[in-house]
């Protein structure tokens, strides 16, 4: 029996280090190394458009921050002047668009 089982791996020897089969997997590795970084390269792709994306929110979120700021201190100063010409603004109770919501379902 272990003659037969060396003569078997004397037939794949040569098999195995034959130059088409060291192509072959030569060929398979490097097809295997390309799909990887083909796949790292699109995540590193993806990462730097979130990254991007997260820029640019930031940005406008910042923006309308000012905005906010911006009208609600000059409402503040309106106020003020009017308080001290000796008129009372005539503002009803604000109902943020939180509670609005609320109230609108019934809840």
């Amino acid at each position: 029996m272990a003659a037969s089982d060396a003569s078997g791996a004397a037939d794949w020897i040569p098999l195995v280090l034959s130059s088409g089969a060291g192509a072959m997997v030569l060929a398979l590795f490097q097809g295997w190394r390309d799909a990887r970084q083909g796949a790292r390269q699109g995540q590193r792709e993806t990462v730097d458009d979130l990254i991007r994306w997260r820029d640019d929110l930031d940005k406008r979120r910042q923006s309308a921050e000012g905005d906010r700021d911006f009208w609600r201190d000059l409402c503040a100063q309106r106020g003020n002047q009017l308080r001290r010409a000796g008129i009372e603004p005539a503002v009803p109770d604000p109902i943020p668009p939180s509670e609005r919501r609320r109230i609108a379902e019934g809840s």
